[in-house]
Protein backbone atom coordinates (compact mmCIF):
# COMPACT_ATOMS: atom_id res chain seq x y z
CA UNK A 1 0.00 0.00 0.00
CA UNK A 2 2.54 2.58 -1.12
CA UNK A 3 -0.14 5.13 -1.92
CA UNK A 4 -1.61 5.02 1.56
CA UNK A 5 1.84 5.24 3.11
CA UNK A 6 2.61 8.36 1.11
CA UNK A 7 -0.71 9.95 1.99
CA UNK A 8 -0.34 9.11 5.66
CA UNK A 9 3.15 10.60 5.72
CA UNK A 10 1.74 13.89 4.40
CA UNK A 11 -1.41 13.86 6.56
CA UNK A 12 -0.19 12.48 9.85
CA UNK A 13 -2.94 14.23 11.80
CA UNK A 14 -5.73 12.53 9.86
CA UNK A 15 -6.89 8.96 9.58
CA UNK A 16 -7.51 7.30 6.22
CA UNK A 17 -11.25 7.68 6.83
CA UNK A 18 -11.09 11.41 7.54
CA UNK A 19 -9.43 12.32 4.27
CA UNK A 20 -11.32 14.17 1.58
CA UNK A 21 -10.77 14.39 -2.16
CA UNK A 22 -8.87 17.63 -1.60
CA UNK A 23 -6.52 15.80 0.73
CA UNK A 24 -5.83 13.20 -1.93
CA UNK A 25 -5.13 15.89 -4.53
CA UNK A 26 -2.87 17.72 -2.09
CA UNK A 27 -0.99 14.49 -1.56
CA UNK A 28 -0.46 14.22 -5.31
CA UNK A 29 -3.05 11.58 -6.20
CA UNK A 30 -5.46 13.38 -8.49
CA UNK A 31 -6.53 10.33 -10.50
CA UNK A 32 -8.76 8.18 -8.33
Amino acid sequence: MNVFSKINSKLKDKSIFEMTVDDYVAAGFQTL
